[in-house]
């Protein structure tokens, strides 16, 4: 049950992203609004994304894996119930903003459970496993996308997220706190660390070039 939970919880952005890629013209056309509009929801879900990586590290170093955990798949499972009812373009980037807030728990946290739990040779192995279901999760979510729009509604994706937001909820309330020991380090010195590396010219044009690449050409 271990590593297909922590695969399930990596898998949560890209899953979380693509899925939703096929439905995006039809979506454009129901509200007549442009295509930009619209693919506007991809920069927001990775710019929130990016940042609530940051904010989750230090929490559950702090607080524990569980806690911050289960919170993220609340706000992500909720976000996702709500993303089904959305009615304009707006609404949908607000929802993904959060939706992206919640995702980034998974993602985050199930790389340090995994330092936790496995050690060596055995640790190796299993982000390697991590990493093959994350760099198929991107491939199989658009034809995911594509096989519901073409049973049923748009709205069946984000229900298809909650439930899969509900059963890594499952999964984690019945998996054991795998911190051993929480982090003395105060938050202040965190906020401090990410401070500087945020006035690191080399590093901030990095990831700025990094990010504009992920920006929709439409």
């Amino acid at each position: 049950m271990t590593v297909p939970l922590l695969a399930l919880l990596s898998a949560f952005p890209p899953l979380t992203t693509d899925m939703i890629l096929p439905a995006l013209p039809d979506l454009a056309k129901s509200w007549n609004v442009s295509l930009s509009l619209i693919n506007l929801n991809l920069v927001f879900f990775f710019v929130t994304y990016g940042l609530f990586l940051l904010f989750y590290g230090p929490i559950s170093d702090r607080y524990g894996r569980r806690r911050p955990l289960l919170v993220g798949l609340a706000v992500y499972i909720v976000t996702s119930l709500l993303g089904a009812f959305v009615s304009g373009a707006p609404m949908l980037i607000g929802t993904r903003i959060l939706q992206a807030a919640g995702a980034a728990a998974g993602s985050s946290i199930s790389m340090a459970m995994t330092k936790d739990i496995f050690v060596g040779s055995e640790r190796e192995r299993i982000l390697a496993y991590i990493a093959v279901i994350m760099g198929l999760a991107p491939m199989l979510a658009p034809i995911i996308g594509g096989w519901i729009l073409l049973y049923m509604s748009w709205h069946w994706i984000f229900l298809m997220e909650a439930f899969m937001g509900i059963i890594a909820m499952f999964g984690v309330l019945h998996f054991p706190e795998t911190l051993p020991e929480v982090s003395e380090t105060p938050l202040s010195q965190v906020i401090n660390t990410y401070g500087r590396l945020l006035l690191n010219p080399p590093y901030m044009i990095m990831v700025l070039v990094m990010s504009v690449s992920f920006f929709p050409i439409v």
